[in-house]
């Protein structure tokens, strides 16, 4: 997996997280990753002394991760977002 800036969306809830990380907490996230690094990126999180604790459709997975190893989960080419799993993202009100 090769480094970049960061992912393609990283949600406003993540981005506080990212930007004032708690040392001794964790943050159970959604990423979604590039399919064919699905696997690598699972390894990455347990080697990161986190948790995947679901694998989902698309290249999604929800994970646990401690909050000091999010920058660099952000650094990985192969994620595309990364979006709290406590947050909830409203659709925008559509009128017919």
């Amino acid at each position: 997996m090769y480094l970049h800036t960061m992912p393609q969306f990283v949600s406003e809830a993540a981005e506080r997280t990212l930007q004032n990380p708690t040392e001794a907490a964790s943050v159970a996230l959604v990423v979604r990753v590039e399919g064919e690094w699905l696997e690598s990126a699972e390894e990455w999180v347990v080697a990161h002394e986190g948790a995947v604790t679901d694998s989902l459709e698309h290249g999604l997975m929800e994970i646990e991760l401690p909050e000091v190893h999010l920058a660099a989960l952000c650094e990985l080419d192969s994620v595309r977002s990364v979006e709290r799993a406590d947050e909830v993202i409203e659709a925008p009100n559509r009128e017919h």
